[in-house]
């Protein structure tokens, strides 16, 4: 077993702290809710969708779903622009680790391992 010098961050998982951080700017948009009133099926809707980009960034599935999670949170805004600064750190390591995610189904494993974007690899 290797022992680790120093705080190496080549070895985080960085879409676990992502989901982590999605989670935290979902709870934080579930507390101001209580002030929103009428837009509770707006936040109902984007929630939704944050929440499940958080799991699937936990679960290192489906990044595509992902990104999307943490760009929605990046217009959430908060206190202090603190939601989208979380969100916006969650999207950041999204991107850095795109190829740690794991393709959902068979049909996707030809995509390029960092989301696709709609390149096939090989022919």
């Amino acid at each position: 077993m290797k022992s680790q010098k120093g705080g190496s961050l080549k070895n985080i998982d960085k879409p676990v702290i992502a989901g982590i951080l999605l989670v935290i700017v979902f709870v934080m948009g579930l507390i101001d809710l209580i002030d929103a009133g009428s837009l509770i099926y707006l936040f109902l809707i984007f929630g939704g969708v944050l929440l499940v980009g958080a799991i699937f960034a936990m679960k290192h599935v489906f990044w595509p779903v992902a990104l999307i999670g943490s760009i929605i949170g990046i217009f959430t805004i908060g206190p202090y622009y603190s939601r989208s600064i979380l969100s916006l750190a969650a999207f950041l390591l999204l991107i850095m680790s795109g190829g740690k995610f794991t393709p959902v189904s068979k049909s996707s494993e030809h995509f390029v391992d960092a989301g696709g974007f709609g390149r096939r690899q090989g022919g």
